[in-house]
């Protein structure tokens, strides 16, 4: 009886241990959840014409998150990425070479970057970064598109209204157009 029931207390033991080891970075306060994220290297690889297969692959991930699928084949997918940056003595930061020397590391921010895709293809891409330091316009097949929210909050691709100016509008004589450009 007292061998069953050691047994017993061993094969508890056991079971309990093996489940914190599984469930230990679970709950471990210590580990902290974070998004998956590719890196800005990564980024500089893809081009447009390659597949969504290709920039999955290259990046190391599937995107973040899906912004729209259109009917018109287009994709808006976002993806997170960090930038690589290198860590060395700040003495020689100054010094010619120091770009090559030191550790690489990922900078502390994560930044957003969306890839546009038309029919299976990435067409363009701009990051958040850019959609700050100039205005959300891309060019596609000649044709100028503007990222803009619809009604819904969600991120769509719409080719850009091009208007006329009032000179032209009362004149009827000038070819000058011009572009709206909203936030």
């Amino acid at each position: 009886m007292k061998k069953i029931l050691s047994f017993s207390i061993m094969v508890l033991m056991a079971s309990v241990m093996f489940s914190n080891c599984a469930t230990s970075k679970q709950t471990n306060p210590n580990y902290k959840q974070y998004a998956k994220f590719t890196s800005s290297d990564r980024l500089c690889q893809i081009r447009p014409g390659d597949t969504y297969e290709t920039v999955v692959t290259t990046l190391g991930s599937e995107p973040y998150n899906v912004l729209s699928k259109q009917a018109d084949g287009f994709d808006i997918y976002v993806y997170k990425y960090k930038i690589v940056e290198r860590r060395c003595h700040p003495e020689s930061i100054n010094q010619r070479g120091a770009e090559s020397q030191g550790v690489e590391v990922y900078s502390g921010r994560e930044e957003k970057v969306y890839l546009i895709f038309e029919n299976n293809k990435l067409k363009s891409m701009i990051t958040d970064e850019g959609m700050r330091s100039g205005n959300s316009l891309l060019i596609i097949n000649n044709t100028l598109y503007a990222l803009t929210k619809n009604t819904d909050g969600e991120y769509v691709l719409k080719p850009a209204e091009i208007i006329k100016t009032a000179e032209e509008e009362t004149s009827k004589k000038s070819s000058i157009l011009s572009i709206p450009l909203r936030k």
